[in-house]
This record gives structure tokens, sequence and C-alpha cells, in this order.
């Protein structure tokens, strides 16, 4: 699932006010939810299948790849959701590249390039990095 499918979903379902909502387990999904847990905007992150998260541990494996998922457990707050909006910034049609230094500014709440501070507004979304050149 891109990366914009997850937002556009994890959106949708805190607006319908569900308790859990999965996505498809990937690295960069686990990431994101993981991401999203430490910053306090999700109760929970869980691996699982289809049916729901594991009781018990199950390693992913070539077979079950395709009904592994990720149950997150959305966190509301005075009965609104704490994750209202979520949206990827960098997209096709719009690329946002930023160094680390760059990232640890906006995430202080110091003014980022073409977006507001973290204070002003959350992170909302993923960054690709732009990788150092070997002149650099």
């Amino acid at each position: 699932m891109p990366l914009h499918h997850v937002a556009s979903h994890l959106q949708n379902a805190s607006r319908a006010r569900n308790a859990m909502t999965s996505i498809p387990l990937s690295k960069m999904n686990l990431a994101v939810a993981i991401g999203l847990y430490k910053q306090g905007l999700l109760s929970s992150v869980q691996r699982g299948d289809l049916k729901g998260p594991d009781e018990v541990y199950t390693a992913t494996t070539p077979e079950n790849i395709a009904t592994r998922r990720i149950w997150l457990g959305l966190k509301y707050r005075d009965a609104r959701p704490v994750l209202n909006k979520c949206h990827v910034v960098s997209k096709p049609s719009r690329r946002i590249w930023m160094s680390v230094m760059e990232l640890e500014e906006l995430a202080a709440g110091k003014k980022g390039k073409e977006m507001r501070s973290a204070s002003s507004a959350p992170i909302k979304g993923s960054w690709r990095f732009k990788r150092p050149s070997v002149a650099e």
C-alpha cells in the first residue's frame, strides 16, 4: 500500500471512530506506524493477520506474507481523534528534499523550507532524503 493510501486510510478510520484499523505489513508501513506511535498519535502497534492482532508471535514467511497486517490502535481525546489530519507532503508533483539538519530544525519548531514549522502544524508526512554526493 503506497504511503498516501496509508495516510488516507488512517484519516478515514479515525473519522469513523474505529478503535483499531489495519494496514498491510511492509517495512515502510511499520516504520511510519512506529513513528506515529512514538509521537503519541497511536495507542498501539501490533502485528497480525486479516482476522486481528496476533496473540502469539507468528513469524512472517513467504507462505503467509499476503495475509500479514499491522494493527494500529487509534487514539482519541475528549471524543475527538488525536490523528485528525494525515497526508503526505512529498509527492510526485511536489518533491520535498530535506537534509537531516533541516528535519531536526523543523522538528524543533523552526521554519522549514516550503512548509510550516512543527509548532504550528504537526509533521504530517514523509520526506525523501537527498543523499550527499561524494564531493560533499
